[in-house]
């Protein structure tokens, strides 16, 4: 198997389900699959989406280098989206004592609603795009004003160069701790429950829903539904989110 193969096998499914004319047992690359899929739209992964955001600065996400040392800017796609995957296999799992809830931002569960992020934290944070669309997308948080009640963020693949000022609820913190569905289901999202989750080889989130039962073991991805009009019944096919990049999303289901 080759390089691109493995990192591809990060993502269990993949794109390949669906993936434009190569479909089901397609022998396209998954990364000829990938940029078909994504040529056909525009580079969109989702139609009506703003913008895919790779991410460039996964490695920093991953302590691999400082402010002061940038990386190469050039790296394989494959290799930052395996970053920002293993900086989500590392998010502890929360255990608690005999009789002990789970805590906000412990799987599902939401931060509490006198919460702040602290810098350094990763959202979700909903901005404007250069067309004027708003989206989701995967950001750090850079500082936060009990004055104006408003959060500054970076765009997590900008490198810093685009930071947003935001309102509160334009922010979502992520989870920080990894619910385990064999002693906390409750703490875990529900079948058919509506989601914002980060879609594969992107840092953006996108609307979806929780497919079927939860994840079986604290290690194991969600699987979701995306919101995809390209598809006959409006819903991509089944794509694996880890815990750490599927918040609640708050707007009313689509009817």
């Amino acid at each position: 198997m080759g390089c691109d193969a493995e990192l591809w096998s990060v993502w269990p499914g993949g794109l390949s389900a669906g993936a434009s004319s190569g479909g089901p047992g397609s022998t396209l690359d998954p990364w000829c699959q990938l940029e078909e899929r994504w040529g056909a739209r525009g580079r969109h992964p989702i139609p009506g989406a703003s913008g895919a955001h790779f991410l460039p600065t996964a490695a920093k996400i991953a302590g691999l280098y400082n402010d002061s040392e940038p990386p190469r800017k050039t790296m394989r796609r494959g290799v930052l989206m395996t970053l920002l995957q293993q900086s989500a296999m590392t998010l502890p799992l929360w255990i608690g004592k005999p009789g002990d809830k789970p805590p906000p931002l412990c799987g599902a569960i939401p931060a509490s609603g006198d919460y702040v992020a602290k810098p350094g934290d990763k959202v979700a944070a909903r901005v404007k795009a250069v067309d004027g669309d708003e989206q989701w997308i995967l950001a750090e948080v850079v500082s936060y004003s009990h004055a104006t009640n408003k959060y500054e963020v970076d765009d997590i693949d900008e490198e810093g160069k685009e930071r947003h000022t935001l309102s509160r609820r334009r922010i979502i913190p992520l989870p920080q701790w990894k619910a385990n569905p064999e002693t906390d289901p409750e703490a875990l999202f529900q079948k058919e429950q509506l989601v914002l989750a980060l879609y594969p080889q992107t840092t953006c989130f996108y609307r979806a829903l929780i497919h079927t039962h939860t994840p079986p073991r604290p290690q194991d991805d969600y699987s979701v539904l995306f919101e995809d009009t390209s598809y006959a019944d409006g819903y991509s096919p089944p794509l694996n989110v880890a815990q750490r990049y599927v918040v609640a999303c708050k707007e009313p289901k689509k009817k």
